[in-house]
């Protein structure tokens, strides 16, 4: 109904104005422009209005839009086309809604080239309160941002939801989560040309206390095996096991370095498997939440288990969570691999790349329960994800200035790291 409209053409590296082009012919060429992308938000429950499209739009007819919003027209500012738009597709004006200019992005597909302006609108009102363009919008929903990213994520869903949108929702849950992240780097982002992260060549997660949440229960019973191989089969004094762990990072290392423990291959693994021999399904159980939370992820990303204790234990502790197929024997990494090392220590962290074969180390992206294992992420340029807030010995929140974010349960991490998704 609006072929004719003169739209502003624009260079597509670098968003400077050239000529204006009818609507028709811009989207027949594919011609670069500028666009508005409008998360309106309902800030009692923080769910987004998402419209339905017409069935007579030329791009995407009946298509979810998360983002109300359009083309920019030939003299016209983002500004002014963001409070066009409201008004025409729901008759919403400037003095409803308190608007804010987020970030400019690039967005490119086969059928799309455009600068887009992201912009954030609050409003308190319900969808029945809207005056809808009927030749522009259908109908109107109300969905969190979570919904959206798992309905864009869900092939077998019935609606589908404009591209360009859900590449916008991608980039607003990144500079919300941004916001929210304790280092600075991630809020220096250029806002005029923000991108998403590249995603990761790797990920690395922690076993015990990280994939799993069981009061530590687990940790518990390891703690208490180590306690029991040094008091009955070295007849060292109560306690010695921790000093041990506390003056050298674990208390093989300490054993060894005191010559308490002799270094062979047969003394060592004799103390491993003595170490780990609990039953971790008598704790554990299938996760499907879990599981369906890794499954989700890109599969292009390799996923590896990158533990403190043996590959025997962390298979034991994977298949009680019922995930044991996603990460074969060869996807982890365990103490042998790092020469008996300390976590903690920058060797261990260069034999996990070597064993994934990374070379970058700012493209790993690491899940803990352990500070100290996060500030040596840090150390190394890794990225690290912070799992568990709660201290084990104290029971206070746990602060942690060198991880990109923190979250309760690994069954989070969608939400602060989206580009793995």
């Amino acid at each position: 109904m609006n072929a004719a409209e003169q739209i502003q053409i624009v260079d597509t590296l670098t968003n400077v104005p050239l000529h204006g082009e009818s609507r028709a012919l811009m989207r027949l060429n594919k011609l670069c422009h500028r666009a508005t992308y409008i998360f309106l938000k309902r800030p009692s429950d923080n769910k987004l209005f998402v419209q339905k499209r017409s069935p007579i739009k030329d791009y995407c007819p009946n298509y979810l839009d998360p983002t109300p919003g359009g083309v920019v027209g030939v003299g016209e500012s983002y500004a002014d086309n963001v409070v066009r738009e409201l008004g025409e597709e729901m008759g919403l004006s400037s003095a409803d809604v308190a608007l804010k200019r987020l970030f400019t992005f690039k967005y490119e597909d086969d059928r799309v080239d455009c600068w887009g302006d992201a912009w954030e609108g609050e409003w308190e009102g319900s969808p029945e309160d809207l005056t809808l363009q009927e030749t522009e919008v259908s109908g109107v929903q109300m969905l969190s941002v979570e919904e959206l990213l798992a309905l864009d994520c869900d092939k077998t869903a019935v609606a589908k939801v404009t591209q360009d949108s859900m590449h916008a929702v991608r980039l607003y849950n990144q500079f919300n989560d941004d916001a929210r992240k304790p280092l600075q780097e991630y809020r220096n982002a250029d806002l005029d040309k923000y991108t998403l992260r590249v995603a990761p060549a790797a990920l690395f997660f922690d076993c015990d206390d990280c994939l799993y949440a069981d009061g530590w229960r687990v940790a518990d019973r390891l703690t208490a095996r180590i306690e029991e191989y040094c008091t009955t089969k070295q007849q060292l004094p109560k306690g010695k096991a921790y000093r041990l762990y506390k003056e050298h990072g674990t208390a093989l290392q300490g054993l060894l370095r005191e010559n308490i423990l002799e270094n062979t291959t047969e003394a060592v693994d004799g103390y491993l498997e003595y170490a780990h021999d609990v039953d971790v399904a008598a704790t554990l159980a299938p996760n499907p939440t879990l599981r369906a939370t890794l499954l989700a992820i890109d599969p292009d990303i390799p996923k590896f288990i990158f533990t403190a204790s043996v590959r025997e234990h962390a298979q034991a502790c994977l298949a009680a969570l019922g995930i044991a197929d996603l990460f074969p024997p060869e996807r982890i990494i365990d103490t042998k691999v790092c020469e008996l090392q300390t976590k903690h220590s920058a060797s261990s962290f260069e034999a996990a790349m070597r064993f994934a074969g990374v070379s970058e180390a700012a493209r790993c992206l690491f899940f803990d329960d352990s500070v100290k294992n996060i500030q040596m992420a840090r150390e190394m340029g890794w990225r690290g994800v912070l799992v568990g807030l709660v201290g084990r010995d104290d029971g206070k929140k746990v602060e942690c200035g060198d991880c990109e974010a923190g979250i309760e349960r690994i069954e989070d991490m969608r939400g602060v790291v989206p580009e793995i998704f």
